[in-house]
Formats: C-alpha cells, sequence, structure tokens
C-alpha cells in the first residue's frame, strides 16, 4: 500500500513540474530569418544584414501599387567586431529575438570574402538553430545589396535565391554548396573551397523600354534583380577569384557533379549546332605514381540525348553517331581544360580535389610530399 502511495505522489510530483514547455518561444515575440549576408565594415568589423519575414504581409493580396506596395520581409543591418556580437544587436532594432531555422541562405560580399570568410563563419557553424543545409553563396560586390533586391515571382527574395541556387543543377553551370559542404572544404588540408556566385543584374525601368506603366501614369524606377551562375574561388579561406558558367561545368565534369545541361557541338560537315541535352554523367578522379611522378587521370562519362538539331544529318548511320559522340567529347575536354588551366595558372588552387585524392589513394606518399607536379590526363 506504501509502494503505491509512492508511485501515485512520483507521478503527481512529475506531472507538476513537467508540465508545459518550459523553453516555448511565441512566433510574436521572434524575427524569423529567410536569408543573411556578410560584408566588411571598417577594418576589423563585420556587417550582417538579415532578411526578416513579416508573417503578416505573406498571405496578403498582392498590391497594385507595384513598388509601393508592402513588402513580405524587412532587411535590416546590424555590425560588430564579431559576427556574434552583430547578431546579439540586431534586438536593439527589431525588439525581437533572431531565430535562424528558417534561414535559407548565407550571402558573403566579396570584400570580406577576399580578406578571409573563417572568423566571421564560425557562429553559423556553432549556433544550434542555423540549418547546416543552408546555401552559401558569394556576391560580386557587397551582399547587403543583393538582399535588398526584388524578385518579381517569389513575396520572400531569399525563396528566389535558394531556388535559383537549386536550379543550377539543371543546368550544371552554378557551384552549389551548402554550409556544411563549405565548411569541410575550408578546413581540409588538400582542397580548396568553392561556392556559387551571385551578382546583381540592373533592369531597366518599363518607360525606358518604352512600356506603359500603371494606372495614374505614376514613374516606375528601375528595379535591380540577381542571378545565380558562375562560381567564387577560394585559395584556402580568401577569395582568388571567379569562374564563368562555362569553367564552372569544367570544374562540375572532373567532381562527377554534373547531372543535366545542354552541349552544343557543330554539325559534322554541315554548318550549323546540334544540342545534346545530358542526362546522365559522371567523373572518376584516379591518381597513379610512375616513375616518381605523380600523374592524375580524369575519367568522364556522359550519357544524353539529341535535344535539337540545326543541321542535315542522317543519324541512322553510326559512322554519323560516332562522330558527334567524338565532338560532344571534344567540347567537354575544352570546358575542363578551361577550368584547369584557370585553377591552376590564374589561382593556384585545387577545387578538383586533385590533392584529396592522392592523400586518399597514397596516404604515406603524401606525407613525405612538399612539392606535388601534377600531369593532367584526360580519358
Amino acid at each position: 500500500m506504501k509502494k503505491r502511495i509512492l508511485v501515485f505522489v512520483f507521478l503527481i510530483l512529475q506531472i507538476v513540474f513537467t508540465s508545459g514547455c518550459w523553453n516555448r518561444r511565441e512566433p510574436s515575440e521572434l524575427g524569423l530569418v529567410a536569408a543573411v549576408g556578410l560584408d566588411k565594415d571598417g577594418e576589423n568589423k563585420v556587417k550582417l544584414t538579415v532578411q526578416i519575414i513579416k508573417p503578416g504581409e505573406i498571405k496578403a493580396p498582392v498590391s497594385k501599387g507595384g513598388p509601393g506596395s508592402p513588402k513580405a520581409v524587412w532587411v535590416v543591418s546590424s555590425t560588430g567586431n564579431t559576427s556574434f556580437e552583430a547578431v546579439r544587436d540586431f534586438v536593439n532594432q527589431t525588439g525581437r529575438r533572431l531565430f535562424w531555422a528558417h534561414n535559407k541562405v548565407i550571402i558573403i560580399g566579396e570584400e570580406l570574402a577576399a580578406d578571409g570568410v573563417v572568423r566571421y563563419l564560425d557562429f553559423f557553424i556553432r549556433d544550434p538553430e542555423l540549418r547546416r543545409r543552408s546555401f552559401v553563396l558569394v556576391a560580386r560586390g557587397k551582399a547587403e545589396e543583393i538582399l535588398q533586391a526584388e524578385h518579381p515571382l517569389e513575396k520572400i527574395p531569399a525563396t528566389a535565391i535558394e531556388g535559383s541556387t537549386k536550379a543550377g543543377k539543371n543546368s550544371s553551370t552554378s557551384a552549389v554548396v551548402n554550409l556544411k559542404q563549405f565548411v569541410d572544404m575550408l578546413t581540409s588540408d588538400s582542397r580548396d573551397p568553392v561556392a556559387s556566385r551571385i551578382e546583381l543584374t540592373p533592369e531597366e525601368a518599363p518607360k525606358k523600354r518604352g512600356i506603359e506603366t500603371t494606372e495614374g501614369g505614376g514613374k516606375e524606377e528601375a528595379v535591380n534583380r540577381f542571378k545565380v551562375d558562375g562560381a567564387a574561388v577560394f585559395k584556402r579561406s580568401k577569395l582568388v577569384g571567379w569562374l564563368n558558367k562555362t569553367e564552372t561545368r569544367g570544374m562540375l565534369w572532373v567532381t562527377g557533379k554534373v547531372d543535366k545541361g545542354i552541349v552544343d557541338v557543330n554539325c559534322p560537315e554541315h554548318n550549323g549546332l546540334v544540342s545534346i541535352e545530358v542526362i546522365r554523367a559522371s567523373g572518376k578522379i584516379k591518381p597513379v605514381i610512375k616513375d616518381g611522378e605523380i600523374t592524375v587521370n580524369v575519367d568522364i562519362k556522359t550519357e544524353g540525348n539529341l535535344g535539337e538539331q540545326a543541321c542535315q544529318l542522317d543519324l541512322t548511320k553510326p559512322e554519323v553517331l560516332h562522330r558527334l559522340e567524338e565532338a560532344e567529347a571534344a567540347a567537354i575536354q575544352e570546358e575542363v581544360m578551361a577550368a584547369l588551366t584557370k585553377a591552376q595558372q590564374e589561382f593556384g588552387a585545387d577545387i578538383f580535389g586533385f590533392g584529396e585524392e592522392i592523400h586518399r589513394t597514397f596516404p604515406r606518399e603524401w606525407k613525405n610530399l612538399q612539392k606535388i607536379g601534377i600531369i593532367y590526363i584526360l580519358n
């Protein structure tokens, strides 16, 4: 009987002391962050800019007022000696504690990236609220300006940036990297980091293009848009340059990250182009040590469909298909060599993971290698 009473009392105490959510936070007390940008501010300070979602404006009907209509996000900036200090200072402006679980993208300004990103990213790695799958992008110019830009199809610009980044996989012309992958590359001793490039593309005002604006004849100013393509290249933790779309896909061929895309080749013995749609691709790096020299073989395999033919070709003949395959291989090799040449000669960076593969394949030899002469052989 006494045991039953003790158990009953214990259960009552459990109910009393564990009832409710002790660490609950009401949405009305939080600032929901959709995107964050980092810029350099002076010599040793960092400027953080965030897009904070305004829940009341998300479901609101679109107004005919155009640029004057309410926005679904509030863009606000804060400065500090560290990222953590800048984050804590936001509450003085917003009156709310920032909530990071919905953050979609981290945009790093060009000047800060060139100065080195390690010290500024530590907060984003340590904070448990931040998603490690948030995309990392590097801005041509200031990250703050990117976050202030609008998008015609999305009320929340961060959603559009996330969508454009994901869409880069369809054309394989952008280096799609999330926070975890970027940090892994930063901490690697045998590979240099890359990230997606984002930049502004100013759009003319409608009247300049000879298009009538909305009712009332009011002036409609030009609006900055953004686009995501290409790649930012780092040497260790510092930005050293950029790859265009062609060079970026050359890098992706080598690393086996080409998902889809279009390869245009010249028609064999005819004028015009043939567009080949890549549906599957793989890239394999195989290091070999021969006669004391390290050779890296890159084996690229693709499978595709004929998407468009702008010339006269008899595709029923096997020799014609064979010539098309050779033309496609030559086009891919040209893209790869463009990326290799720029990375090696201009940046001196290993963005392909050659050193990583050598380290993995020959761990003993790697310890003794001070200067590695790599011969690129493409199969």
